[in-house]
């Protein structure tokens, strides 16, 4: 007699079989694209410093995920962080987020949109924050999407 776990296992591995000679033999693999944590170390070694805002993911989570500054974003996937600048649609004055970041930037590589939502509410320290989304798409087009807070700070985060 099987186990119901092992029953559930075997259902799994054949309705992947399944999927694999419905789709032409391949199963879709799940894209294994994440945003690394920005820290200190990235913040002294591309001096980022002055107005900037961290997008931290939602679920209580303190790692930003991106460091924004009005002329350029910081974004790490991979061991370094990666800026990408402001994009020519922002800098003619489509889209302005807090305290005069874009909601837009990018190069070939990649292009990071921010959407901002909600009322801007302070958060200490002189600091506010808001719910935001973030979404990240690469020129191999993987796809981040994420919703969490901005905090934003004239000095540094």
């Amino acid at each position: 007699m099987m186990s119901k776990n092992c029953s559930g296992a075997i259902s799994a591995i054949l309705a992947a079989g399944l999927l694999a000679a419905c789709s032409g033999g391949e199963i879709p693999a799940e894209p294994d694209f994440r945003l690394g944590a920005l820290g200190a170390p990235d913040i002294e070694k591309h001096e980022i410093y002055g107005t900037v805002c961290g997008f931290r993911s939602a679920g209580g989570s303190i790692q930003a995920l991106a460091l924004i500054q009005p002329d350029k974003a910081w974004i790490k996937i991979g061991p370094e962080a990666t800026p990408l600048p402001l994009s020519e649609g922002a800098e003619a004055g489509e889209g302005e987020g807090p305290l005069g970041i874009g909601l837009v930037y990018g190069n070939e590589a990649a292009v990071l949109t921010l959407t901002p939502g909600g009322e801007e509410r302070a958060s200490g320290g002189g600091r506010l924050e808001m719910e935001s989304g973030l979404t990240l798409q690469t020129s191999e087009n993987q796809l981040v999407e994420l919703d969490g807070i901005l905090q934003c700070s004239s000095g540094s985060i």
